[in-house]
C-alpha cells in the first residue's frame, strides 16, 4: 500500500524510488505510532491506512494513506474528520507532515490545516483547536 501511496511524488521530488529506503521509512512510522494505527477497510476491502500518536502538545498524524482505487469518494476527509475529533476532545492541536506535491494537502487545507514549515521537500501543517471538547 505505501508503494501505491507515494511512489509517483516520491519520483517526482527525488526522481527515483528505493524500495528498501522507502519499506523502512514505512516501517519506522507504523512503528512509532503507538497510540493508533489502522487499515481502513471499505466494502471488505484494504482502502488505505491511518496512523497517529499522542505527543506532549499535539495528536501527530504520522500517515493517512487512501488506496487509488477509494480516492475522491470522501474517504479520506471521514478518516481524517475523526482524527481532528479525537484530538479536539482533548483540546489539542493535530500536526502532521506531508510532501509539498501531495494533492491531499487540498483537504488539509480545507479542514483548516496551516502550513507551519516547508523544507522544500515536506511542509508541516497543524490544525489548532477549533471546538473545545469534553473529553
Amino acid at each position: 500500500m505505501h508503494r501505491e501511496g507515494y511512489e509517483a511524488r516520491v519520483v517526482e521530488i527525488w526522481g527515483t524510488w528505493d524500495e528498501h529506503l522507502q519499506e523502512g521509512f514505512a516501517r519506522n512510522e507504523f512503528d512509532a505510532a503507538h497510540d493508533g494505527q489502522f487499515i481502513i477497510v471499505q466494502d471488505g476491502r484494504d482502502a488505505g491506512y491511518v496512523s497517529w500518536g499522542w505527543r506532549e502538545a499535539n495528536l501527530f498524524l504520522f500517515n493517512l494513506m487512501v488506496c487509488k482505487d477509494f480516492r475522491g469518494e470522501g474517504l479520506g476527509g471521514q478518516v481524517l474528520s475523526d482524527v481532528i475529533a479525537m484530538a479536539e476532545r482533548r483540546n489539542m492541536p493535530v500536526e502532521l507532515r506531508t510532501l509539498v506535491n501531495n494533492p491531499a494537502r487540498r483537504l488539509y487545507e480545507r479542514l483548516w490545516f496551516k502550513v507551519v514549515g516547508d523544507d522544500g521537500q515536506h511542509v508541516t501543517m497543524e490544525r489548532e483547536v477549533r471546538f473545545v471538547g469534553v473529553e
